[in-house]
């Protein structure tokens, strides 16, 4: 990057940082939904600027402090969904079924809480599983940091959730709509009940509406297949009809072959689930089923600050490295994401990545980023009713 292109960019920071200190509120989008964190300390605007200085400054020891985390509370389900690591077994024989008990998430919120900004509540697992995981929700907001939790949507009308949800102070539910029907619902989310889950919706969106209650924002998230993607104008109808807040298209992802980035494919039965329409696509495809690669020189800013903690309590590189091959530690055997964070280990990890690139760790021999036709798996957005 040229300095003068480096000085302009430092000096917008700069200029951005003073109006987040100023006006307390930080904009931003995730996954084309826009949030708003208000009453921002500095501490975090501070953090924010300078953990984007490595964006410029890239290093293998961060100058700052994770902004963006996921934190898994289980990875425990009971659907077996196809396209899902533990749906379809694969996690089975890799990892221990395991909830993350509330005391390490509170060290998590302890050590970054003054850093964070966004914690995506969700992993392999179904979060509703784990009892503990709306006492998680209300430790992270003391700390003043937007929570999101993603859920399959059935266990809603259990334990009470239903108040526990509107209380807790999440601010986003995503609930997953995966279909316009029972019978394409039922192809992709094997074990579900598609009128349970819409009741539970309904009865959740009702006693919102009863409360009067602005959050959480509920988010109706239809996953594209090539099995439902002629359904989406029913599911527009349907949404409308539930009364969620926004309902977002979200592109299908088959199962992907090859050992290597440059030769990553499709089989037929993969085949099966990609939707026809591109839109609705992650990524591009060659006429052999080939990923088609769009960016060599990609930057990975998950490295910095964006990382992933496991229920295993493993801190890992990222979201999608499932079984921990670009492993920072384990909260187990060191209770502190900071010591993990910009240990010599992590060190190690972010100086191969920084060489190797793409060659780096397994989970980045097919880097689901770097590829992508667009910065989000979300390919569309509409708003309902939390205009």
């Amino acid at each position: 990057m040229r300095k003068t292109r480096k000085a302009v960019l430092i000096f917008e920071g700069i200029a951005e940082m003073a109006r987040w200190t100023f006006t307390k509120k930080f904009h931003f989008s995730f996954d084309r939904v826009p949030y708003t964190l208000e009453n921002v300390g500095f501490k975090k605007v501070l953090n924010t600027y300078i953990t984007g200085m490595n964006v410029l400054f890239p290093r293998p020891k961060p100058f700052g402090w994770p902004v963006y985390i996921q934190i898994e509370p289980t990875n425990i389900c009971n659907l077996r969904c196809p396209l899902c690591p533990t749906g379809s077994g694969e996690s089975d024989k890799k990892l221990p079924k395991a909830n993350m008990p509330l005391e390490m998430f509170k060290s998590i919120i302890d050590d970054l809480g003054d850093s964070l900004i966004l914690i995506m509540l969700w992993g392999i697992g179904e979060p509703l599983i784990n009892p503990e995981t709306f006492d998680m929700i209300r430790y992270a907001k003391q700390k003043n940091i937007i929570v999101v939790l993603s859920t399959h949507g059935l266990l809603i009308d259990k334990r009470d959730n239903v108040d526990k949800i509107l209380s807790c102070g999440l601010d986003e539910l995503i609930v997953a709509l995966d279909g316009g029907s029972e019978e394409t619902y039922g192809q992709y989310r094997i074990g579900g009940d598609f009128n349970h889950l819409l009741d539970n919706i309904r009865l959740l969106t009702g006693e919102k509406k009863r409360r009067g209650v602005k959050l959480p924002r509920i988010e109706a998230r239809f996953m594209v297949t090539k099995a439902n993607e002629h359904e989406i104008p029913k599911v527009k109808e349907m949404v409308q009809e539930l009364e969620v807040d926004v309902l977002t298209l979200r592109c299908c992802a088959p199962h992907e072959h090859g050992s290597m980035r440059k030769n990553i494919y499709l089989t037929p039965n993969d085949l099966d689930y990609l939707p026809k329409n591109p839109k609705y696509q992650v990524y591009a495809y060659n006429k052999q089923g080939h990923r088609i690669n769009r960016h060599d020189s990609y930057f990975c800013h998950f490295q910095y600050w964006h990382p992933t903690v496991h229920a295993s309590g493993n801190v890992t590189l990222c979201e999608q490295d499932y079984w921990g091959s670009a492993c920072y530690g384990n909260l187990k055997e060191i209770p502190s994401i900071r010591k993990i964070w910009k240990s010599d280990h992590a060190v190690d990890l972010r100086q191969k990545k920084t060489k190797k690139k793409f060659g780096a760790f397994e989970v980045c021999t097919r880097c689901f980023n770097a590829d992508m036709k667009g910065n989000t798996w979300t390919a569309e957005r509409i708003d309902l009713y939390g205009k």
